[in-house]
C-alpha cells in the first residue's frame, strides 16, 4: 500500500530558455496542477488523458517523443506515470515510465547501478526503478517488484544525503517487506526510516511515517495497536490530506479481517461507499474491500456484488483483478449462483499463482495476503462440489494444503486451469469481453452480462415415473437451494433439502475425501442420508426399488453408502441412478439383442490392471461363453466391432481415464497402452438394443458438471450401464464384477445384481470398507 501524499514532488528542472517552444513558467505551472489534481483524488482514466494532453500542448508535443530524453522532460514524466497510475490508466503509466527511463539505464539487464554515476543520477534511477516496481505490482509480479523494492533500499545507503523523495522510496521498501512478510528486513528497514524521518520534521514526511507504522502490526497480530495508530492518522489526515484517507481506511480494514474482527473492520471502513463521482478504481478498491467484509459477516448485498462486477470491465481495476475474482466467486456462490461463482472462480485461480508464488515458505508470514487467498479457496471448493466437479474441487484442496503449509508454487501452475472445458470456453470469453470493455471496445457492461449469463444447471427433464417401478425421487438445484422431488402417483411433490448450499457441498466433499482414504466415513454417510431421504424414511424402508435422478452436488454421489436409521441405502432393494437422457429412438422391426461380449486389456506395460483377465474369464463362463471368444488386448477396431455388433451385455474391463465433464479429452486403455477417445468412441451410435454395458474400470461413470459417460451411453439407447465413480482396488474390482454377472445369469436385473454384489462383498472383513463396493451404481435413462 503505497500513500501518495501530498506535496510529494520530483526535482524538477527547467528546460533551457529556447528548447523548441516550451515555457519554462508553463511547465512549472503543469506541474503545479498535476499535483494538486492527483492530491485531490478522484483521478480516471479520462482526467488523466486530458491532462496528458495538456502536456502535450505545453511541451509543444515533445512530452511524447522518445528521442527528447531530456532531464525536465523526463520528471514531467514521471510526475505524469504517478497521475495515470493513481487514476488506474495502467498502459498509459507503463508509457510514461518507458520515456522517463533515465539515459543509460537498460532495463533488459538485472539491476544494477553503475560505478560512478552522480548522486543526482543515482536518485533518479532509483526513482525510476521505484516507478517500475509499483508497476510490477499491478501486474502480479510480487517477487520482481519486492527484489526491486529491496534493492531500491539498499541504493538509497549509497547516497550520502537523502532528499525527501528517497525517503518515500524507503517507506514503500518497509510496507512491501512488511506485506510480503520478510518482516526481519521490515524491521531494519523501519528502524531506517524513522531515523530519517527526523531529517525532515515536514507534515508530509509525519504523514508518511504515521501510514508505514501501520505495518507492523502484520507481524504482531497486536490490533489494539493498529487502531490506536489509525485514529492518530485519521487525526491527522484533515483538509488537503482527507482525499488519501480512504485508502488507509482500507488497509486497516483488511488488516481487522485477517486479525479475525470483521465488526471493526466495517467500522474502520464507513457506512459510505465513495460518491458516483468518484473514480472506477476508488469505487472498485472499496467494493473489494467491502465484499471482504460482508463474506465474513455472512451477509453479502447482491447490489454490491453487480457493482463490482460492472467495475471489473474497467481499465481502473486492473490492479484488484486477482482478490476481486476470489471475492465475487465467494459471494456469487453464497447468493446461490452457482455458475457464475464457478466461472470467476475459474479466472481467479488463473490469475492466483503469481500471487501465491511470491509468498514466503514460512505459514505465519504474509498472513494478510495468505489470508486473502486461503479465505476465498474453502467456498471455492464448495462452488466446484456445487456443479458437480469433484476433481476440480480436489485441484483446489490440494492449492489450498499448499498455501496452509507453506509449500511453493510451479510457476504458472493454474495460468490455464479448468474444470472443464464448457468452464474454460466460458471463461476466456468473459475475460475477453473484460479486456475489450477496458480498451473501449465492448460495453462497459459486457464482462457483467458475460457472468451472468452462465448457467451450469441445464434444462432438467422431468422423471417418468411410469418408466420406473418403486420410489422415484429427483434432486435438483434451484436458486442456491436443493429441491427433493418426490414422484406420487397424482404428480409430483416438492421440498426443499434442509442443508444449506456451503454445508451440503462440504459434506460431500469430505465424503468422498474420507472413502478414498479407505475410512467407513459414517458420520458423512449418515447426515446426507438423513438431508436427502429423512423426511421419505418411511417410504424408503417400504420400497423394493428406489430411483434417483440427482443433479448438481449430488449428482455423483454413492447414493447406496448412505445411511438412513444405520442401514446402508442399497440394502435389500435395487437402487437406479436415473441419468434423464434421452433414449435413441428403436429401428423398426429389431426384435431383442442376444449374446454376450467380453474386452479386456491390462493396460499400458507401466501401470497394468491386476485380475483384469483373470475377471474376464471367470464373466466368460458364468454366461457360457468359451474362454477362446474373450477379446482380450482390445484395441479399436475390436471395440468398434462389438459396438457395431450391439450384444445384449458388453462387459469392458481395462483402465479408463476421464477428464471431468471433458469426455472428448477422456479415453480408455488399449492393447499395448493405446489410448481410445470416448466421444469418438461412443458418441453419434445407435446403441439400442444393448441391454447392460458394465464399465469395470477406474471412475468409468466419468462424472463432471452434470454430466457423465453412463449418461451418454443411456442416451445413445443403452438401457443399463454399471460403472464406478471412483478408482477401486484391482481385487474388489474383480470380486463385484463376478458377483454381479453371478446374479445376472440367476435373473436378477442389473440393479438388484448390484445391490446383491455390494452386500456379499460388505461382509468380508477385506473389503467391508465403502471404497470397495459403493464406487459401483447402475444407471438408467
Amino acid at each position: 500500500m503505497a500513500i501518495p501524499v501530498p506535496g510529494l514532488s520530483e526535482e524538477t528542472h527547467v528546460p533551457p530558455s529556447g528548447s523548441r517552444r516550451e515555457d519554462p513558467a508553463d511547465i512549472q505551472d503543469l506541474l503545479r496542477r498535476l499535483f494538486e489534481r492527483r492530491d485531490a483524488g478522484g483521478l480516471t482514466a479520462a482526467t488523466a488523458e486530458a491532462l496528458i494532453d495538456e502536456a502535450r500542448h505545453v511541451t509543444a508535443g515533445a512530452v511524447d517523443d522518445p528521442a527528447r530524453r531530456d532531464r525536465a522532460l523526463r520528471d514531467l514524466r514521471r510526475v505524469l506515470y504517478t497521475v495515470c497510475f493513481d487514476a488506474g490508466a495502467l498502459d498509459r503509466a507503463k508509457a510514461m515510465v518507458d520515456l522517463a527511463r533515465p539515459p543509460g539505464l537498460d532495463e533488459a539487464q538485472p539491476l544494477a547501478f553503475p560505478a560512478g554515476l552522480s548522486d543526482d543520477d543515482l536518485r533518479e534511477w532509483i526513482k525510476w526503478y521505484s516507478a517500475r516496481a509499483r508497476l510490477l505490482e499491478t501486474d502480479g509480479q510480487f517477487d520482481q517488484a519486492r527484489e526491486i523494492h529491496s534493492a531500491l533500499a539498499d541504493a538509497c545507503g549509497l547516497i550520502s544525503a537523502l532528499d525527501q523523495d528517497l525517503f518515500f522510496v524507503l517507506t514503500n521498501a518497509v510496507q512491501s517487506a512488511y506485506e510480503l512478510g520478510d518482516y526481519s528486513r521490515g524491521r531494519h528497514l523501519m528502524a531506517w526510516a524513522e531515523a530519517e524521518a527526523e531529517t525532515w520534521p515536514t507534515d508530509e514526511v509525519k504523514v508518511q511515517m504515521a501510514v508505514t507504522r501501520l505495518f507492523p502490526p502484520l507481524e504482531t497480530g497486536d490490533l489494539a495497536l493498529l487502531l490506536r495508530r489509525h485514529d492518530i492518522i485519521r487525526s491527522m489526515m484533515t483538509g488537503p490530506w482527507s482525499p488519501l484517507l480512504p485508502q488507509v481506511d482500507r488497509f486497516v480494514a483488511l488488516t481487522c479481517l485477517q486479525l479475525d474482527a470483521p465488526a471493526e473492520a466495517a467500522a474502520r471502513l464507513g457506512r459510505e461507499p465513495p460518491p458516483e463521482t468518484a473514480g472506477p478504481g476508488e469505487r472498485s478498491r472499496d467494493a473489494l474491500v467491502r465484499l471482504q467484509i460482508q463474506i465474513a459477516a455472512n451477509d453479502i448485498d447482491p447490489v454490491l456484488v453487480d457493482q463490482a462486477l460492472h467495475l471489473l470491465g474497467c481499465q481502473e481495476s486492473r490492479p484488484n483483478d486477482w482478490a476481486m475474482l476470489g471475492a465475487l466467486a465467494v459471494a456469487l456462490f453464497k447468493l446461490g449462483r452457482v455458475g457464475p461463482a464457478v466461472l470467476t472462480a475459474t479466472l481467479f485461480l488463473r490469475r492466483l499463482d503469481s500471487v501465491a508464488a511470491t509468498l514466503p515458505r514460512n505459514p505465519h508470514d504474509a498472513r494478510l495476503r495468505r489470508t486473502m487467498i486461503l479465505s476465498a479457496l474453502e467456498p471455492l471448493q464448495q462452488a466446484l462440489v456445487a456443479a458437480d466437479y469433484l476433481r476440480g474441487a480436489e485441484d483446489v484442496a490440494g492449492l489450498h494444503a499448499m498455501m496452509l503449509h507453506g509449500a511453493s508454487l510451479r510457476s504458472r501452475q493454474y495460468r490455464d486451469w479448468a474444470p472443464g472445458p464448457r468452464i474454460a470456453a466460458a471463461a476466456a470469453a468473459a475475460w475477453a469481453a473484460a479486456e475489450a470493455a477496458r480498451g473501449g471496445q465492448a460495453d462497459g457492461a459486457a464482462f457483467y452480462c458475460a457472468v451472468m449469463a452462465f448457467d451450469l444447471e441445464p434444462a432438467f427433464p422431468a422423471l417418468n415415473p411410469a418408466a420406473a417401478s418403486g420410489l422415484c425421487v429427483s434432486f435438483l438445484p434451484r436458486d442456491g437451494r436443493l429441491l427433493r422431488i418426490v414422484y406420487e402417483p397424482d404428480g409430483p411433490r416438492q421440498s426443499v433439502v434442509a442443508l444449506a448450499p456451503d454445508a451440503l457441498a462440504g459434506l460431500v466433499q469430505r465424503l468422498a475425501l474420507e472413502i478414498r482414504l479407505h475410512r467407513d466415513a459414517t458420520a458423512e454417510r449418515a447426515a446426507l442420508g438423513e438431508a436427502l431421504f429423512g423426511p421419505l424414511a418411511a417410504r424408503v424402508r417400504d420400497a423394493a426399488s428406489l430411483n434417483i435422478a440427482p443433479f448438481g452436488p449430488v449428482a455423483g454421489l454413492p447414493f447406496a453408502a448412505l445411511l438412513l436409521d444405520g442401514i446402508p441405502l442399497g440394502t435389500g432393494r435395487g437402487l437406479t441412478i436415473r441419468t434423464c437422457g434421452h433414449p435413441a429412438a428403436p429401428v423398426a422391426g429389431q426384435g431383442p439383442r442376444r449374446g454376450v461380449c467380453i474386452l479386456s486389456s491390462p493396460g499400458a506395460d507401466d501401470a497394468p490392471l491386476g485380475r483384469v483377465d483373470d475377471e474376464a474369464l471367470a464373466v466368460a463362463a458364468l454366461h457360457g461363453v468359451p474362454a477362446q471368444a474373450v477379446i482380450r488386448d482390445f484395441d479399436r477396431a475390436a471395440l468398434d466391432a462389438a459396438l457395431r455388433d450391439r450384444p445384449a451385455l458388453l462387459h469392458i474391463a481395462a483402465h479408463f481415464r476421464l477428464k471431468e465433464d471433458d469426455l472428448a479429452a477422456s479415453c480408455l486403455i488399449g492393447a499395448k497402452g493405446e489410448a481410445i477417445p470416448l466421444e469418438t468412441a461412443f458418441g453419434a451410435r445407435d446403441l439400442d438394443g444393448i441391454d447392460l454395458v458394465f464399465l469395470s474400470g477406474c471412475g468409468s461413470a466419468g462424472h463432471g458438471g452434470g454430466r457423465s459417460l453412463a449418461g451418454l451411453l443411456t442416451a445413445l439407447g443403452v438401457r443399463y450401464v454399471i460403472a464406478t465413480l471412483w478408482p477401486v482396488d484391482d481385487e474388489a474390482a474383480a470380486r463385484m464384477a463376478v458377483l454381479i454377472h453371478g446374479a445376472l445369469v440367476r435373473g436378477q436385473p442389473p440393479d438388484l445384481a448390484l445391490a446383491d454384489a455390494a452386500a456379499v462383498l460388505n461382509l468380508v472383513p477385506a473389503f467391508a470398507a465403502p471404497c470397495h463396493w459403493a464406487a459401483f451404481q447402475c444407471y438408467q435413462a
